[in-house]
């Protein structure tokens, strides 16, 4: 039912844990599928091990945004949904029934989840993680139907440009009882600032320059 989408970068260590994670507290049918860049060999391995799906794609740089772009379009799973995934996330039992809840409550195809971690979210006013219906994706952003995230950002805004724009539509909506807890360095969780960290942080101006520039297409 659900196609959970892990982007992975040079973090074999964390394949495991996540997997188990969502295998562990999952109620609903679910296909999890590990997006690697070709090349990271010993992160590859590590996903290979846990018997996921493993989907290479070209690294390089705004590899989130286009790791999640393609892992949408695979067509070989039959799932209605998808869930915008990362590697340090812990997920709670049954976080996906809860998110499914406030899809039947709502009927909006976007559904963020609570990461217990960023002071925005835990206000349910944006999420970092999102279950979304395949529908969706044909809409796509503000101005590129099929593409869910905007491919120009390095790593930072474009889940804030995804939200805003499901909100503006009407589509989204916030499901604070679905834990799905972002073990990032900067809530206190993480063991430290890494270098994948450190990749992402690195555009973080930048990232906002182009998010400034661009909002103007959904306000």
């Amino acid at each position: 039912m659900i196609d959970i989408l892990i982007p992975v970068l040079g973090r074999p260590e964390r394949a495991k844990p996540v997997h188990q994670s969502i295998w562990h507290n999952s109620a609903l049918p679910r296909t999890v599928i590990f997006l690697c860049s070709r090349g990271d060999e010993a992160e590859i391995e590590a996903c290979k091990q846990t018997g996921a799906i493993v989907h290479l794609i070209d690294g390089g740089d705004h590899e989130y945004a286009r790791k999640i772009n393609a892992g949408c379009l695979l067509d070989f799973t039959k799932n209605q949904w998808v869930f915008l995934g990362a590697d340090d996330l812990d997920f709670h039992p049954r976080w996906d029934m809860a998110a499914m809840q406030v899809y039947a409550d709502t009927g909006k195809r976007v559904i963020g989840t609570n990461d217990l971690c960023n002071p925005t979210v835990m206000r349910g006013l944006h999420s970092t993680h999102s279950l979304v219906h395949k529908s969706y994706i044909e809409d796509g952003t503000i101005d590129e139907p099929g593409k869910l995230l905007h491919e120009g950002y390095h790593h930072n805004y474009c889940d804030t440009e995804f939200i805003e724009t499901a909100r503006m539509r009407g589509e989204w909506a916030f499901s604070p009882d679905s834990y799905v807890e972002h073990l990032h360095w900067i809530c206190g969780k993480g063991e430290k600032q890494d270098s994948i960290y450190e990749k992402g942080q690195k555009d973080y101006h930048s990232d906002g320059r182009l998010y400034a520039t661009r909002r103007k297409l959904w306000r």
